[in-house]
């Protein structure tokens, strides 16, 4: 299995329900460059497009009207992410001297699955080579993420996706209505962080009232819940071993396994490792300032994760290998 430790580009996946407040925040992240010199994919649901005239801070901005989860829409993405390949190798190429992204933010339509867009990248033969997925930011609205959970499925597989979750107009909603809703968002995704935002400018969350309730689906067919399961993995293991493991556990259960993400310390470094669902990221040595604060912890998010037989699996395997 090859291992990248390269100039991949990186992507931050921005999704959330539809006015959960995406562009305000995308807006001053881009003011205050947050994330350097950023590129912008901004997803319209609409065929009339808006937000590509807020974002003025960014290097530019591609509007992507093909509609989310269609055919049409992930041919659109696509060809929009070779064409930004395209530009960063026939430039370094021949020596060009054209400014380049440091970070491709792709917002999403309100309408949008993120794990669509993340395995579109993954799967692809040349995009894997030239991105990498650095985080997916999951918005929701104070306001009204309760009404959109209860009524479209489509609401909590954004935040099971997230890698961190911003909240929005939080300072228009009582302390025990946001104290119900970090409760909410900690229960379907107990492994992404939480943070406030006002007019786009983010803040820890407070110390707030014990919840009084805990926002349900009303829909049948949102799943069974999530599990978070942590597997710290000592040093010797061989991670070639390991490796093929998961990609073998990730082929039988990855309907019912979200994500998993951590870091496996190996002799060649730290290694990040990533799936979403079936499909497994390739192992990214990590740089040697970051590797050495994280711990050898695998972490796993799905439904029915069971510890002990994970690590059963985990060592039957080896010893077999």
């Amino acid at each position: 299995m090859q291992i990248f430790q390269d100039n991949r580009l990186n992507i931050v996946l921005l999704s959330g329900y539809l006015g959960s407040g995406k562009t305000t925040w995308l807006r001053h992240a881009l003011f205050t460059k947050v994330f350097g010199n950023a590129q912008v994919f901004t997803q319209e649901a609409a065929q009339q497009p808006v937000d590509d005239l807020l974002l003025g801070e960014a290097m530019s901005v591609t509007v992507l009207t093909g509609t989310a989860g269609t055919p049409k829409g992930r041919e659109e993405m696509i060809s929009a992410l070779l064409e930004v390949a395209e530009s960063r190798t026939s430039g370094g190429s021949i020596g060009l001297s054209i400014d380049q992204p440091d970070t491709l933010i792709i917002e999403t339509s309100g309408l949008a699955d993120p794990e669509e867009i993340i395995v579109a990248i993954k799967e692809h033969p040349i995009l894997i080579y030239h991105f990498v997925l650095k985080e997916t930011i999951i918005m929701a609205d104070a306001l009204h993420f309760h009404v959109a959970l209860k009524t479209d499925a489509l609401c909590r597989q954004q935040v099971l996706s997230a890698d961190r979750i911003v909240i929005a107009k939080s300072e228009e909603v009582s302390e025990q209505s946001l104290s119900n809703l970090v409760s909410t968002l900690s229960k379907i995704n107990p492994a992404a962080p939480i943070s406030l935002s006002a007019f786009g400018v983010e803040s820890p969350v407070p110390a707030l009232p014990a919840p009084t309730e805990i926002y349900e689906s009303t829909l049948t067919n949102v799943g069974a819940s999530m599990t978070v399961v942590s597997l710290t993995i000592p040093k010797e293991v061989d991670w070639v071993g390991f490796t093929i493991w998961l990609s073998a556990l990730l082929h039988a259960r990855g309907d019912t396994i979200l994500r998993v993400k951590g870091v496996l310390h190996t002799d060649e470094g730290a290694l990040l490792l990533q799936s979403v669902r079936k499909v497994m990221q390739q192992p990214e040595v990590l740089p040697p300032d970051k590797s050495v604060s994280r711990p050898g912890d695998i972490v796993f998010i799905g439904e029915g994760m069971n510890q002990e037989a994970l690590l059963a699996s985990l060592s039957s395997f080896l010893e077999q290998s």
